[in-house]
């Protein structure tokens, strides 16, 4: 019985120092941390383990080897000489073999209760409260590999020294990538932790990096903007019909801008003196290349201290405008609450009609079957863009084709430019064939 007792206590000692492995590596710093900077020794004790990986993984795996060993040694030297004397007086045919029988039988016993109790129960629980666990075994983990330092440096060397032979250095253990941040946003949406809007939300920060300043921009032929050259009266008419918090400034033309004037300065000017002095009101323009990304003019925005910024195409010549407002939009989405929606499902579900200047990626998103020619990815940012390089023309009114599954039908123009435009889904998608199946 005291034998037994002895095994079952190894194997517990087994279940330890596995549940301790298990728990230190799945747990999320973003949970130890904020307990650490709290006081918590034990949090900040777990966290230093999970730093460095290599001298606790080496300790973890000398005291579980070395609980292997005892175990097969003193369970064999136990049971296995009692188990062949049965097998001797119960089969005699067997007695020649009845030994390694014996010791046969004990292993595969000693591996299983091993791997049960030993193993994958003790990861197991450790996998449903890692930083609960990881506090709990931090600091005893820490005196027991401070006992046996001279073995787990040799093993810690030794293993440095493999992973370099095999070119991994100790940079990749800890990196954390986008797609497993947004697993784990998906994961917290599914349990209730996040709302679905801060994962897009989340989502949409991501892609800033990626995302061109051109998808965002206000067009040169749809600019507001105040000409130095005309009148007062006109440019007054210009802000009360277009409402905004700033104004480009050009002098003849739109390619000539010369300034930017806040319409809170313009209007104290005014309230002051009852003049518009726009030209003694504005501050110098800032210029971003159309290949700017989204994240490169939030950066421009904050050095700047501007709201506003002119797009230049690569010939020098005005593109359009990006307001911080349409940033913001990007990440938020629509924060005009009387906009007219740029997209709207008719009664057919497989309908819907859209704006010209609906963004390409979003549509992209909503039409996961749809992809671009790998020679057009990049040269234009709308659906219009995408319409126009199809038809290799300004299209007319009720012109259609078809194109990756999808019909699109030009419903409107205003003047040269797509206004609204109707996409009819033509052959099934990916997703819904796969829901049929």
């Amino acid at each position: 019985m005291s034998d037994i007792l002895i095994l079952l206590v190894l194997f517990l000692f087994n279940g330890v120092f596995a549940m301790s492995e298990m728990a230190i590596a799945a747990s999320r710093r973003a949970r130890l941390q904020p307990l650490a900077d709290e006081g918590s020794r034990a949090a900040k004790t777990a966290l230093e383990l999970a730093e460095s990986p290599t001298r606790f993984l080496s300790t973890v795996q000398l005291f579980i080897t070395i609980i292997s060993i005892i175990q097969g040694l003193f369970g064999g030297q136990a049971f296995a000489g009692g188990i062949a004397d049965f097998i001797t007086a119960n089969i005699p045919a067997l007695e020649s073999v009845a030994e390694p029988i014996g010791y046969a039988t004990i292993v595969l016993l000693i591996a299983y209760f091993s791997l049960v109790i030993g193993e994958l129960v003790p990861k197991r629980l450790a996998l449903q409260s890692p930083e609960r666990i990881a506090m709990l075994i931090a600091r005893p983990m820490r005196i027991l590999e401070r006992i046996v330092t001279p073995l787990v440096w040799l093993l810690s060397r030794s293993t440095n020294l493999i992973l370099r032979l095999l070119g991994v250095s100790a940079s990749d253990e800890g990196s954390v990538t986008q797609i497993e941040v947004m697993a784990m946003l998906e994961e917290g949406v599914n349990t209730g932790v996040f709302e679905e809007g801060e994962q897009d939300m989340v989502a949409a920060v991501f892609r800033l990096d990626e995302q061109r300043i051109s998808s965002l921009i206000t067009p040169r032929t749809e600019m507001v903007w105040l000409d130095l050259n005309d009148t007062r009266e006109a440019n007054i008419a210009k802000m009360k019909d277009d409402s905004y918090s700033s104004y480009p400034v050009g002098r003849g033309n739109v390619d000539n801008i010369v300034g930017i004037a806040q319409a809170k300065d313009l209007l104290g000017q005014w309230m002051q003196t009852g003049e518009l002095n726009i030209e003694a009101a504005m501050t110098a323009p800032v210029f971003v290349p159309e290949s700017a990304t989204v994240a490169g003019a939030i950066r421009m925005f904050k050095k700047e201290g501007v709201h506003t910024i002119l797009v230049l195409s690569e010939y020098g010549g005005i593109e359009g405008l990006v307001r911080m407002h349409d940033v913001i939009e990007q990440i938020f989405g629509n924060l005009e609450e009387d906009e007219t929606p740029q997209v709207r499902a008719l009664e057919n579900p497989a309908t819907q009609t859209l704006d010209g200047q609906y963004a390409l990626t979003k549509f992209m998103e909503q039409y996961p079957d749809f992809d671009l020619p790998e020679d057009e990815s990049g040269k234009y940012e709308t659906v219009a863009g995408f319409i126009m390089a199809r038809l290799r023309k300004v299209p007319e009114v009720g012109e259609t084709f078809d194109y990756e599954g999808l019909h699109f039908n030009v419903l409107t123009m205003d003047g040269v430019r797509i206004d609204s435009i109707q996409v009819d889904i033509i052959k099934p998608t990916k997703e819904s064939q796969d829901e049929q199946s």
